[in-house]
């Protein structure tokens, strides 16, 4: 999670939150909070944001978020949620999804099939992306989209609303074309007559 005077960009898993936040560092001079990228708690949502910062009014800041094509998002969700099955993380206890994201030991098999109905891993249960992303946005009145697949360009001018002066932030020139924490997957799981 990371805000500024008027904004507060939310962390939604599997849309370039890493490459974001990462350009956000480079732009200090709009953020008033960053969460580091290795922190657990960057995936909150707005409840818990709120109980962690109470003299902060965020009813007032413009909510931002990324967003990806929905077939990639479900098909690099549920690859995160098969390495995180056959990981031996520990969440500590005091994080909200500390149970209900041990997912059972996954297969790849399980994985492809639940991926081809469209479904993503949530805990112990398989819903549908947008039963996943209600589950985290509800009641949350969202004004902008950075989109994963234009996560640079959008940054760019989306940011620039709240202060960011791209012609004197060279910075952002080379910070925005590398890609971080990139998934790479030994299978595509989808033909091109699939999608």
């Amino acid at each position: 999670m990371i805000y500024g005077k008027d904004f507060v960009w939310l962390h939604f898993g599997k849309t370039g939150g890493t490459t974001t936040n990462y350009l956000f560092s480079k732009c200090p001079e709009i953020v008033e909070f960053r969460d580091l990228d290795a922190d657990l708690i960057k995936h909150q949502g707005m409840t818990a944001i709120k109980e962690r910062f109470p003299d902060i009014d965020f009813e007032t800041k413009d909510k931002i978020i990324g967003f990806r094509k929905i077939i990639n998002w479900i098909v690099s969700h549920n690859h995160h949620m098969l390495r995180e099955s056959r990981s031996n993380i520990k969440r500590p206890t005091n994080w909200p999804r500390a149970t209900s994201r041990s997912p059972e030991r996954l297969t790849l098999k399980q994985i492809e099939e639940k991926s081809l109905m469209g479904l993503v891993g949530r805990g112990e249960e398989w819903v549908s992306p947008d039963a996943w992303l209600m589950g985290y946005v509800s009641n949350l009145n969202i004004k902008h989209y950075i989109r994963t697949e234009y996560l640079y360009e959008d940054f760019i001018n989306i940011m620039s609303e709240y202060g960011l002066k791209i012609k004197d932030n060279k910075r952002l020139l080379s910070a925005g074309n590398e890609k971080i924490n990139i998934g790479l997957y030994k299978k595509i799981l989808y033909t091109q007559k699939q999608i």
